[in-house]
């Protein structure tokens, strides 16, 4: 074996399938970390993943606004979220996005009976953003609040309008998301 069939031998093992891959794959690994983010679910042999960005970003939100409310509503009278959960939770298992649109429903209504307690004016309450527009000016939500239900709202036209299709984990955890701001608005109407 002279050094050409040498020096080919080894270029030839070098560029194999493996070392290729794993050349694009570093290349290329902020996009297709992007990519691997929007995945909803994976299949594979050694068990099942479900992924949703909306529902993660959902809940990051809801833990920023549970530490400010628990400081709030330490309260024995404070209204619970479990009501909305064991009522809408079910719906998920069957039609996620029911469940979904459902929670939002409960909150639109509860968002309009917080302006009837605060004695609010809103000139079309069926316009939710309209409402939280209203609650906003008048200081009855935090910025944070405000800008969790618009997050909320969004992530529920998504799904009304059939641009996302929820699996029944994801739409669990906005049921579970839900009721808790449900709860949130619920305790801000008794005040």
């Amino acid at each position: 074996m002279n050094w050409i069939e040498f020096s080919s031998s080894v270029i030839g093992h070098l560029i194999s399938w493996p070392v290729v891959v794993f050349f694009i794959a570093m290349i290329f690994r902020k996009p297709i970390a992007n990519l691997i983010a929007n995945v909803k679910f994976i299949k594979s042999p050694i068990g099942d993943a479900e992924f949703g960005r909306d529902v993660k970003e959902l809940e990051e939100q809801q833990r920023e606004l549970s530490s400010v409310s628990q400081e709030k509503h330490e309260s024995d009278d404070s209204f619970s979220s479990a009501g909305l959960y064991e009522e809408v939770a079910p719906i998920a298992e069957h039609s996620p996005s029911a469940a979904v649109v459902e929670s939002w429903r409960r909150i639109e209504q509860a968002l309009v009976d917080l302006c009837k307690a605060q004695g609010i004016e809103v000139e079309n309450p069926q316009r939710t953003y309209d409402v939280l527009r209203q609650l906003g000016e008048n200081n009855i939500f935090t910025y944070e609040l405000s800008r969790h239900l618009d997050s909320l709202r969004k992530t529920r036209n998504s799904v009304a309008h059939s641009k996302e299709k929820p699996t029944a984990g994801e739409a669990m955890a906005y049921v579970d998301i839900a009721s808790s701001a449900y709860a949130e608005i619920k305790n801000l109407s008794r005040t």
